[in-house]
């Protein structure tokens, strides 16, 4: 398999997901490694696991061009979307994908795909389990991340848990708790130089060049559960794609609000046990 995503985070995470799955992965991490690796003369890949919005090459163009090179010899690509609607999904794959799973990726979507796409037939040893148990299963059951409620504006005082728990405990499940802890980690000096460039274009007034850190802000955000700073990032996505600037400033500084409660409560949240 191989999986293309810029972001280290969900490359981690999707990594783990396929590795439970029996998967031999690959990774690419921008459109260009990903056109050098799927076309590569001793490349047998399966299938691609496709990210949609990349920095420099999408995952269309990228796609597009692993086609030209090797025509009917392409594997099924697969985008890997966190759009929200189901009608964004699908235009990708009139665009030319074989098929999409949304983010956060949910361990039955990867299961479903592949059993569509790929003649892999998994060994006992590899067989999906349900997270915590030692019971194999026929047909995967979901490890779902929970939809988050709409955040409404302006946003309450009180402040909830900063990070849902039971996505917390899935990726402890998935990798352990010290692989857990570091995602978090990870994603707080991550989104300190997103935020901070973010910061300066707003203040600038140019909403819609912090279009690309929202979307990234919205897809690692669901993927960890840091629901409330995601859904925030998802809801000014919305809000600057429809040319609507008023309250920007004011939006945007609830977003920072969430990020600084995060900071403040995740190292003891992802350490208790």
């Amino acid at each position: 398999m191989l999986l293309v995503d810029d972001n280290p985070i969900n490359q981690k995470v999707a990594v783990r997901l396929l590795d439970r799955l029996g998967c031999k992965i690959d990774v690419a991490s921008d459109g260009f490694e990903a056109i050098s690796k799927a076309t590569n003369p001793k490349a047998t890949y399966d299938i691609i696991f496709m990210d949609i919005q990349m920095p420099e090459m999408d995952g269309v163009t990228a796609m597009n061009e692993i086609r030209r090179r090797l025509g009917k010899k392409t594997p099924p690509v697969v985008a890997m979307t966190a759009y929200s609607m189901k009608e964004d999904a699908e235009r990708f794959v009139q665009e030319g994908m074989d098929d999409y799973v949304s983010k956060p990726v949910k361990t039955q979507d990867l299961y479903a795909v592949l059993r569509r796409w790929t003649t892999i037939t998994m060994e006992p040893a590899t067989t999906p389990r349900l997270m915590g148990t030692d019971t194999p299963v026929q047909e995967p059951e979901p490890v779902p991340v929970p939809a988050p409620e709409p955040v409404a504006e302006p946003l309450p005082e009180e402040t909830a848990n900063s990070i849902d728990t039971a996505v917390l405990e899935q990726l402890r499940q998935l990798g352990g708790s010290e692989f857990a802890a570091q995602l978090y980690n990870d994603f707080e000096r991550e989104v300190s130089q997103l935020l901070e460039e973010a910061t300066a274009l707003v203040k600038a007034k140019e909403y819609t060049l912090i279009l690309p850190h929202l979307h990234q802000l919205k897809g690692t955000g669901f993927t960890l559960g840091i629901n409330q700073l995601a859904e925030c990032a998802k809801s000014l996505e919305h809000t600057i794609k429809e040319g609507k600037f008023t309250g920007i400033e004011k939006r945007f500084s609830s977003l920072l609000r969430y990020f600084r409660e995060f900071v403040a409560t995740y190292p003891e949240v992802t350490q208790a046990v």
